[in-house]
């Protein structure tokens, strides 16, 4: 755990914030769960809900566009 980490503000585990996300339908909430990095999550949980499924909703449009960056790359960078 960096410096940044202590510094930041508090984070809601990755599976309580995953549940408190709406906008997004279930079926592909759960693949994307599957699809998602440590990384990833670790970044999501510094992050609101809405935030989240912001940048969720962004990487769809981003994929539907024509992108073929992976899913966790691309929410990643939105967040």
């Amino acid at each position: 755990m960096g410096l940044k980490d202590l510094l930041c503000s508090k984070r809601t585990p990755f599976e309580e914030l995953w549940k408190q996300v709406e906008g997004i339908p279930a079926g592909a909430k759960k693949q994307i769960l599957a699809d998602l990095s440590y990384k990833t999550k670790r970044k999501m949980e510094r992050r609101t809900p809405k935030e989240v499924e912001k940048a969720v909703v962004k990487a769809f449009e981003e994929i539907n566009n024509g992108s073929i960056e992976p899913i966790d790359l691309l929410i990643r960078e939105l967040l």
